[in-house]
């Protein structure tokens, strides 16, 4: 039997944390069953969320596996860190490998930051002349960022160059200090422009290149950039942004390497370092070297989010209609098939209850894990389907242990909103790199869809009102948006092989009726025909109210006897209404229908079944006036 690996990772849609995270899950197979621990994301203002997020490093019992790795400086803050650490010592009794970042109680995978910043330094001094140089440090309670300051401060003293109070800016590792940065270094009048900023790493020194530009200052013709780590973004970035590569898919080999290495008994240095190659070109002033590819990759990563945009927008449409988790997980099954993966599953914490139009309790705000989780649902992508469960485990497995086979890799991410925690994701890919940042967006509205839907819930009159809100007030029908809601789902259905049918009713005299009886009257004849639509509806046949006198029917059927059969049901009922309403009037309704093809799609099948239905209607005219 495999040993067992756990991975903690921040947000694995940023591009090193992706690139290890790959390198690891590749590495590791054959050798090592590998649980990723990833968090959604809290970069910004949001502490609540941020602080709930770091929660993801409580799922697993720790003393379940052999070996675990880490990769601090992708965590969203040190106390993440922090906590991480005191759980490894209180629960761990394996060897811990740490990423990019010195902790002489673990095993490390280091890069020489300090010697990786002189070399950029030692470029803008030697080979660009340069000699007011400033730095944009990382969170510096970080030991690589640090060393990254320290040898940009050696460096220029080495070369007797000076250094200001405005020519060092503490950054955060992230994009929303640059304006802040640029302010400073240019605030300090009578001072000189910097000839070039040195960032710890690409993402600060893409942003201060955007503040730079947003002030009319060129780069590199004005200022001179450089970044650090040689992500996608400063690769496709115009000029090119010119930084140290950071290899982590060596970095993650290697710390796949020292667990299997110590799991026979081997002997491991307590430091492995792997080598950092310089990119000199684009922004630092050095000629660019255009790759082949570059505009098809960039075209591509428009186009991708653009997509992600749209998919978004309607994600939101969609989840604003939901009043329960079935139907809330419905829609984020659908649109889970943005991204590619195998199996999702769905685990909630034991108390959290299924919000239900016929539930009694409210479901419980829990701020905390609990022992037992339940299974709720599957989604799977390969065989494009949905299930819905209710079996009870407990969390230190992650998943019962029907659902794990030897050799596979679990990613696990966080539910929950701010600090309500519903549960956690458990999903199984062989293309984690494509995850992508559709699946963030897709996992934090999936959690705020969550939160909403227990909000309303706990708010009874709110919850009575959304539950109303679908409702036609007069007929107790389905109203338009929610026969246009099971619409959008049944069009899903279709392409998995479930057709269906629409068929289009209209009530024949309606006008006539509240004209000669008065408009009670024409309001008893609609709730009539409403009675009749309920007796007919099932779980298969959902009946609406559309209009004044307009009605449809969503039927799922594979063949057109069952419409068939429900037209003959429908005038049946209208005749025994007839015949002992004692009304001064017939009930009359036209019916027609159509099955939905994906050619056609859902207008062109509303536009088939009226087509039908006006058919209808016309040879009822034509009948009654050749029989006056």
């Amino acid at each position: 039997m495999l040993g067992k690996i756990a991975f903690f990772v921040g947000s694995i849609i940023s591009d090193y944390p992706a690139k290890t995270t790959r390198a690891i899950f590749e590495n590791a197979k054959g050798k090592f069953n590998l649980d990723v621990f990833s968090s959604i994301g809290a970069n910004g203002e949001s502490y609540f969320h941020g602080e709930s997020d770091k929660k993801v490093i409580h799922i697993p019992h720790l003393k379940n596996y052999t070996g675990i790795i880490i990769e601090p400086d992708s965590f969203c803050g040190q106390t993440v860190y922090e906590e991480l650490v005191k759980k490894i010592e209180e629960e761990a009794t394996c060897p811990v490998v740490s990423l990019r970042y010195r902790d002489d109680r673990f095993y490390n995978v280091l890069v020489d930051d300090y010697g990786a910043m002189e070399c950029m330094v030692k470029h803008f001094i030697e080979v660009h002349k340069f000699k007011k140089i400033c730095h944009m440090t990382g969170r510096l309670e970080l030991l690589d960022a640090r060393q990254r300051l320290d040898s940009y401060l050696n460096t220029m003293a080495k070369y007797n160059l000076p250094v200001t109070e405005h020519m060092i800016f503490e950054g955060n590792y992230w994009t929303d200090r640059g304006e802040a940065a640029v302010d400073w270094f240019l605030g300090n009048e009578g001072d000189s422009m910097p000839e070039a900023i040195v960032c710890a790493n690409d993402y600060m020194a893409l942003s201060v290149i955007d503040a730079l530009r947003k002030r009319g200052i060129r780069v590199p013709e004005d200022i001179c950039v450089s970044g650090f780590d040689n992500i996608d973004e400063a690769r496709f970035s115009v000029p090119r942004t010119a930084s140290m590569n950071v290899p982590a898919e060596k970095m993650g080999a290697a710390a796949i390497d020292i667990l299997e290495r110590l799991s026979t008994g081997k002997t491991v240095a307590k430091n492995t370092y792997v080598p950092v190659v310089p990119c000199f070109e684009g922004s630092c002033g050095c000629e660019s070297i255009p790759s082949p590819n570059h505009n098809i990759q960039l075209l591509k990563q428009i186009n991708y989010l653009n997509k992600t945009l749209m998919q978004v927008t309607y994600m939101n449409w969609d989840y604003e209609s939901c009043i329960t988790y079935e139907e809330l997980f419905y829609n984020a099954f659908r649109y889970s098939l943005n991204f590619d993966y195998q199996e999702i599953y769905i685990c909630l914490c034991e108390h959290t209850e299924e919000i239900s139009d016929d539930s009694d309790n409210m479901a419980d705000t829990l701020e905390q894990y609990t022992e037992n989780m339940i299974l709720y649902s599957i989604f799977s992508r390969e065989d494009n389907s949905y299930r819905f469960y209710n079996k009870v485990f407990p969390r230190c497995k992650i998943l019962p242990d029907e659902y794990r086979n030897d050799d596979e890799a679990i990613f696990v991410f966080p539910l929950h909103y701010k600090n309500h925690y519903f549960g956690y994701i458990a999903l199984k890919t062989q293309n984690v790199d494509k995850l992508a940042r559709f699946f963030i967006l897709w996992l934090q509205e999936l959690s705020g869809g969550m939160d909403k839907i227990d909000i309303q819930y706990k708010n009874k009159a709110y919850f009575q009102f959304m539950q109303q809100s679908r409702l036609d007030e007069l007929t107790g029908l389905f109203n338009r948006r929610e026969i246009e809601n099971i619409l959008r789902r049944k069009k899903y259905d279709a392409l998995k092989n479930n057709p269906f049918y629409i068929m289009s009713l209209d009530m024949d005299g309606l006008k006539m009726i509240n004209d000669t009886y008065g408009h009670i009257e024409g309001d008893n004849a609609l709730k009539a025909l409403g009675e009749i639509l309920k007796k007919v509806s099932d779980d298969n046949i959902s009946a609406a109210r559309t209009g004044g006198d307009e009605f449809m029917l969503c039927i799922s059927a594979g063949d057109e006897e069952i419409p068939c059969h429900i037209q003959a049901d429908i005038l049946s009922l209208v005749d025994a209404y007839n015949q002992t309403s004692r009304k001064p009037y017939l009930l009359s309704v036209s019916i027609g229908y159509a099955q939905f093809t994906e050619k056609g799609g859902i207008i062109g099948c509303m536009q088939q079944a009226d087509q039908k239905m006006y058919a209808d209607k016309s040879t009822k005219k034509n009948t009654r006036a050749n029989m006056s």
